[in-house]
């Protein structure tokens, strides 16, 4: 595809300079999707032979996931979209993961659930709870959700389905990528939908206190 584009300008297809705009912009397009999916490739590859170190360190999770939701919540309203954040957190809790690793995660979960909302009426719900051991982060969007067949294989590596995982340019590696992450990193991850219902993501990750010592 890129090497068709920059043929046309090449070989004079693209004979106005409006054409050979339009041309080239398709081909930067191109190549950027190709970076994606190589560096999702290398990511990947890395996480399953377990040659990704973790930088591990204690972070507040409410104030972690506001920071991440700041990040996102313009791209969100520029296709008219929102999230919202309920955080059900009786007191500061705290988590141990690797913050720039645990982004990637965030990220891969929130692109899915915006592909798959509609404009207008589109949101992305982020809630935090606890349970005496865990910090529970669900994603819950009210997209068209999953169906019961493909629900088992969300976090399979290029599995695509019907879904919001069937995206143009998509590597078909976020959400495999997300469960390497989340699992390395101790915890669990899981997919809950019913179809025409929307779906929730949902982390399970380790509490730990305060003032415990990172070992």
């Amino acid at each position: 595809s890129i090497r068709g584009y920059i043929d046309g300008v090449l070989d004079g297809v693209a004979d106005t300079d409006e054409k050979k705009q339009y041309y080239l912009s398709k081909a930067i397009e191109k190549t950027k999707m190709i970076n994606t999916m190589i560096e999702d490739l290398l990511l990947y590859s890395k996480l399953d032979l377990n040659q990704m170190i973790f930088e591990k360190e204690k972070v507040n999770i409410a104030k972690y996931m506001e920071d991440r939701i700041e990040d996102s919540s313009e791209e969100f309203l520029r296709e008219n979209k929102r999230i919202i954040f309920e955080n059900e957190l009786l007191t500061a809790s705290f988590v141990i993961i690797d913050s720039e690793k645990f982004k990637r995660v965030i990220q891969n979960i929130m692109d899915n659930a915006k592909r798959s909302i509609e404009k207008q009426t589109g949101q992305l719900k982020i809630m935090l709870r606890e349970t005496n051991s865990s910090v529970i982060m669900e994603f819950k969007d009210n997209g068209k959700g999953i169906s019961k067949e493909d629900l088992p294989h969300v976090f399979e590596r290029f599995y695509r389905a019907d879904t919001a995982r069937e995206v143009k340019g998509s590597s078909g590696l976020g959400l495999a990528i997300a469960k390497q992450i989340v699992e390395g990193l101790g915890g669990r991850i899981w997919a809950v939908s019913e179809n025409g219902q929307g779906a929730s993501i949902i982390i399970s990750l380790k509490k730990v206190k305060k003032e415990e010592v990172k070992k």
